[in-house]
């Protein structure tokens, strides 16, 4: 079986990894070239445009059975409509279906028009003036999104990333005026409390099947402090839950994301491929925070590195509608995944820098590795302006997995950090209490 896979990041190597590990056949398309993908495909086509992956001769010449796509901008560059109208069947979503994503706005009128639990208070706006007159009689503390992608880092939250109403309107107007988020306009959402976790399902637009539950961490800098980033690491459990969800909120969860999808179906959308629920176990039960089109990453080195399924008839029964949940298993294994990033990332990362990975070292201690957005010139390593290199250990025992993850990380060399926080004991006992003195409030 010959796939097609879209995307040169840690996300798109695990991907990679799983569909060679289940006897596929590997062509890969990037923008720089990432040693791991490249090392295990058939052929790779590296280039920035889209136009140049049509042209190239194993999608021109029919030799792709399927698709997968990693990021979300190819999605909302209709990528999917354009390989589908050409014959290749994909297992990832249309244009039109990626919304869910794309469109925080489209996102937000579907749970409200179909009355989706999850659903937060949400106000759109594209003009300054109608935000303003708006927010004089708003009391409630709030958060600010971009409607369109950021890449992860365009949400602030009052509390976390600004502190007066003032700063956060700045910020509103800020988005409307500038066009963050592709001058989509601005969301102005209620605040939640609590805990984000990420639920990933596999889907054929009917049949939904949920990979285990994973928490990753935003913020740049241990302790959750600094500003967003795409992620910094994650961590799953053997029991494929977390240690705060319920087997009530995880139904909840399941629910919510299979009506997310009947709903688009309804509205003549069909949704084929991964899809994410990123949410918030509030005190009211889980709220939705966002909604992706596509594997997490880092939460797909979580799942895909413990997947023991057969990730070929996956990816064939998303594209042609007739998922079977015998394809899937997962391990009762825990992860924890850390990303290796340039000095800053997430507000003014510097790039281009020589970086060394002792790969023997990594796999002597343990772990497993993903190559992230780097790029491989003559047989030397040098980082871009995102993620360089996920590290992930593994382990029955959670915090055994941390102390695996973080031996391993010695054996990457250069101008690089990492939070070490991330998986340890400490960390997650605290989200925990944190938790459960929320669920106590009245």
């Amino acid at each position: 079986m010959n796939i097609l896979l879209i995307g040169g990041g840690g996300r798109e190597h695990a991907i990679a990894a799983a569909i060679k590990k289940s006897g596929g056949n590997l062509y890969s398309f990037m923008e720089f070239r990432n040693p791991g993908i490249a090392r295990i495909s058939d052929d790779i086509l590296i280039a920035n445009n889209l136009n140049e992956l049509l042209k190239w001769k194993h999608v021109r010449n029919g030799n792709i059975d399927f698709a997968i796509v990693g990021p979300e901008a190819p999605l909302e560059a209709g990528i999917v409509n354009s390989l589908q109208e050409i014959g290749i069947a994909c297992a990832s979503p249309s244009k039109e279906a990626a919304q869910i994503e794309t469109s925080k706005k489209f996102m937000r009128d579907l749970m409200k028009k179909y009355n989706i639990p999850g659903y937060v208070e949400s106000h759109y706006f594209s003009d300054e003036n109608d935000l303003i007159s708006f927010m004089k009689d708003f009391e409630k503390e709030f958060a600010v999104k971009p409607v369109g992608l950021t890449g992860g880092k365009g949400v602030k939250v009052q509390g976390h990333h600004f502190s007066t109403r003032e700063e956060g309107i700045k910020y509103a107007r800020e988005v409307i005026k500038a066009g963050i988020g592709e001058g989509k306009g601005v969301l102005i959402e209620e605040k939640m409390e609590g805990e984000e976790y990420t639920l990933q399902a596999f889907t054929d637009g009917k049949n939904l099947i949920p990979m285990p539950l994973v928490q990753d961490f935003k913020r740049a800098y241990e302790n959750d402090e600094g500003p967003n980033t795409g992620g910094m690491g994650s961590y799953s459990m053997a029991d494929h839950s977390l240690p705060f969800i319920d087997s009530s909120a995880l139904e909840k969860s399941k629910e919510i994301l299979k009506m997310i999808i009947e709903s688009m179906e309804r509205e003549g959308i069909e949704y084929r491929g991964t899809i994410y629920g990123q949410f918030m176990l509030t005190k009211h039960g889980p709220k939705v925070i966002e909604i992706n089109a596509r594997f997490g990453d880092p939460e797909a080195m979580n799942v895909l590195s413990i997947f023991e399924g057969d990730f070929l008839r996956i990816i064939e029964g998303m594209a042609y509608g007739n998922l079977s949940l015998r394809y899937s298993k997962f391990s009762n294994l825990g992860t924890v995944v850390k990303y290796l990033v340039p000095p800053g990332y997430g507000s003014n990362p510097h790039g281009g820098e020589e970086f060394f990975v002792d790969e023997e070292g990594i796999r002597n201690s343990g772990a497993v590795f993903y190559y992230g957005s780097v790029d491989e010139r003559n047989g030397k390593l040098y980082t871009t302006h995102s993620r360089t290199i996920a590290i992930v250990g593994i382990h029955e025992d959670l915090y055994e997995a941390e102390k695996i993850a973080e031996n391993s990380i010695r054996f990457v060399k250069g101008n690089l950090y990492h939070r070490s926080d991330i998986g340890k004991r400490e960390t997650i006992l605290k989200k925990l209490k944190k938790m459960e003195e929320i669920l106590k409030d009245p």
